[in-house]
């Protein structure tokens, strides 16, 4: 009898300490939630207008892009800046920047000469001496040269890719829609060229 008592308290302490246990899991989701806010700090980079911000997929580093066609890589945490890269657009600006593929970080940044650049942003990540690095790089995978849309920068640049065809549009400064689509064609090695296709305004 006596076993059996202590037993049975032993099966009931348990139950305790379960539904303890489980009391402390289901009140830390009603618990309100608080966010620690980091410091705050003006972005780094050259003194040209800024036209687009973006981050890596990691939240640890920020991109700036500016008119005078400076990409401005920064420290999401602190606001440092960690590096810095020219376009390839001369002495040409930056009118605008639009996103077109979020999940591929690919920009289309209209040039003040009305000609189009297609950019992504990427990140290589390496250890060395067992310490994580992240090495930001601009790629262009449609080349480094504009792509001819207007003879003047327009307004609200739309991109769409669907499969092997681009198309443009944008509003010009005449308040005139004017679109233009690509044809995208590979070479043997793999690098992309388009080709226009077809062009309308009205």
């Amino acid at each position: 009898v006596v076993g059996w008592w202590i037993g049975g308290r032993g099966v009931i302490g348990a139950l305790l300490l379960l539904f303890v246990y489980l009391l402390s899991v289901v009140f830390r989701l009603f618990a309100p939630v608080h966010f620690d806010a980091n410091p705050e700090f003006v972005i780094p980079g050259d003194s040209g207008r800024s036209l687009y911000v973006t981050a890596e997929e990691q939240g640890e580093m920020g991109m700036r892009l500016s008119d005078s066609g400076v990409a401005d890589f920064f420290d999401l945490a602190s606001g440092k800046l960690r590096d810095q890269k020219h376009l390839p657009i001369g002495d040409a600006k930056l009118a605008l920047v639009s996103e077109v593929a979020a999940d591929r970080a690919l920009h289309a940044a209209q040039l003040s000469t009305g000609a189009v650049l297609m950019l992504r942003d990427s990140y290589d990540i390496t250890y060395p001496n067992d310490k994580r690095l992240i090495t930001p790089q601009l790629e262009y995978p449609y080349g480094e040269t504009p792509l001819p849309f207007l003879s003047e920068p327009g307004r609200n640049l739309a991109v769409r890719e669907d499969g092997d065809k681009m198309l443009f549009a944008a509003t010009g400064a005449d308040g005139a829609v004017h679109l233009k689509s690509f044809e995208k064609t590979e070479s043997l090695v793999g690098d992309s060229t388009l080709n226009v296709a077809s062009e309308l305004s009205f």
